[in-house]
């Protein structure tokens, strides 16, 4: 993290906290000092890479 001390946020995505990798991951994150969105009461979306193509749904 040291390296990037002069960024003023850190994207982390991981595994959901109901997994078994997620449960191990949240751990280990917040050990470096890591908040969920919900404790900066932010909000995440994302873009699933498997989906149908919005322009065909256009008139």
């Amino acid at each position: 993290m040291r390296r990037y001390s002069h960024c003023r946020f850190f994207l982390l995505s991981t595994d959901h906290a109901a997994s078994p990798e997620g449960r191990r991951n949240h751990a280990f994150y917040r050990s470096l000092g890591f908040l969920s969105y919900e404790e900066k009461e932010m909000a995440g979306f994302g873009l699933p890479r498997n989906r149908p193509d919005l322009r065909a749904a256009m008139p």
